[in-house]
């Protein structure tokens, strides 16, 4: 993982928390939550306020929640965690969530952790998932914001007060209301014109989402066949394309699943989309390639391969059977298309199926960064792809490379991904 972080593709984006008032802050946030405190003096934190040192620490994951994946909590600390990567997500949703929070109260954010820090109950109105049938219930999020030195209450209350006593007949005249308004302004300062009240936040944006709870279950819901999709990344599921039940169910590694995909208009294979988007059925060729050749000739470099050799090393793999035919029906694909022609969908072999299917058109974005997760569980050939989607998923991946393989991704990944904090 050393070489991933020192290329920008591991730990990019976090914020380091290595002053004493920072951290005090973090743990005053675990503490008015309920939640055991870190001994740690500095670490760093994501978008979410999730820490991989305190996760480490506490040897849990999911050590921002009461109950594993429900009901998680998330921390401010600074508002530079805008549009920082979340490394933990509980939810697939939980990126979106939080750039709904920093859009609708960024003033608010700015202003609060000058003195205090923020958590945030994401309050899902269910205490603990006993069932995946239980993810079907989440409807909508309740954000529901706290500050560690109860400066929002104060900011409330000091503003009610003096609304009272400019307001009510007669208030002028009352002690106690005098007494209280001189206690709050001695205590926090004139908060009357400052951005500090933060409320409840609905997020409604959860009807097809990935969630961690029981190893991993992709939620789809709003299909044409009326019942919702429930896809189990574990491979736990024992009713696996049973369809008689309230909702459909199955593993991720069935033979089906691809063909309920494209039933249920998740997924599909548009020529049209291919010819804005060329260059991704050149990157899965690409890496089938780089699967062989880093796996039958580990100390060739492939990036330094060009022209007649690499011809020479694609007929020498295609003679050993170390190269997929995919390689070679993508390549007739291509050619078909150059020349202004559309291959039968149903003349591919199910690999190419597998390799070329992408979401839907007229699915909602949301759902599609869901659909393409999916996907690249199903099949983790495009690198690219999988480090965009699901980077845990290519942590995991890389860990088994070779040398030759990981050197080739790091340089691969580098060239391909350029955005930032992502």
């Amino acid at each position: 993982m050393e070489r991933l972080i020192e290329n920008g593709l591991f730990g990019r984006g976090l914020i380091h928390l290595n002053k004493p008032a920072l951290v005090d802050r973090y743990n005053s946030c675990l503490e008015d939550i309920g939640l055991p405190t870190s001994a740690l003096d500095n670490f760093h934190i994501d978008g979410w306020g999730w820490s991989p040192e305190i996760a480490d620490e506490m040897e849990n994951k999911f050590y921002l929640s009461h109950y594993g994946p429900a009901n998680p909590y998330a921390i401010i600390i600074s508002p530079l965690q805008e549009d920082r990567p979340i490394y933990f997500p509980y939810h697939s949703f939980d990126r979106r969530m939080m750039k709904e929070v920093f859009r609708q109260c960024g003033s608010q954010i700015s202003d609060l952790t000058t003195e205090t820090a923020i958590w945030i109950d994401v309050d899902q109105e269910i205490m603990k998932y006993r069932s995946p049938q239980d993810l079907l219930m989440i409807e909508s999020i309740n954000l529901k914001f706290n500050s560690t030195s109860h400066l929002m209450k104060a900011a409330r209350e000091q503003r009610e007060l003096v609304r009272v006593f400019y307001d009510e007949e007669n208030a002028w005249g009352d002690q106690q209301l005098h007494k209280k308004i001189i206690e709050s302004c001695t205590k926090y300062g004139d908060l009357r014109f400052r951005s500090l009240d933060i409320p409840d936040i609905p997020f409604t944006n959860v009807r097809s989402f990935y969630s961690r709870a029981f190893e991993g279950v992709f939620i789809f819901r709003d299909l044409p066949g009326q019942k919702p999709l429930l896809v189990f990344k574990g491979d736990v599921s024992q009713f696996s394309g049973e369809l008689h039940h309230g909702h459909i169910e199955y593993s991720l590694h069935d033979k089906n699943l691809l063909d309920r995909l494209f039933t249920e208009r998740l997924c599909d294979i548009d020529w049209r989309w291919y010819k804005e988007n060329e260059d991704r059925i050149k990157r899965i060729q690409y890496c089938l390639l780089a699967d062989a050749i880093t796996e039958e000739y580990p100390d060739i470099k492939l990036r330094e391969v060009t022209g007649p050799r690499r011809k020479r090393l694609i007929l020498e793999l295609e003679e050993k059977l170390k190269l997929e035919a995919a390689y070679f029906e993508l390549d007739r694909i291509m050619k078909l298309l150059a020349s202004k022609k559309n291959p039968d969908v149903k003349d591919l072999s199910d690999r190419c199926r597998m390799l070329l299917a992408h979401p839907y058109e007229f699915v909602p974005e949301v759902t599609k960064d869901v659909i393409w997760q999916l996907l690249v569980n199903m099949s983790p050939v495009d690198t690219y792809q999988t480090f965009l989607y699901d980077k845990e998923l290519f942590y995991d991946e890389y860990q088994k490379w070779n040398h030759s393989k990981k050197n080739w991704s790091i340089h691969f990944l580098k060239q391909e991904y350029i955005l930032p904090f992502q």
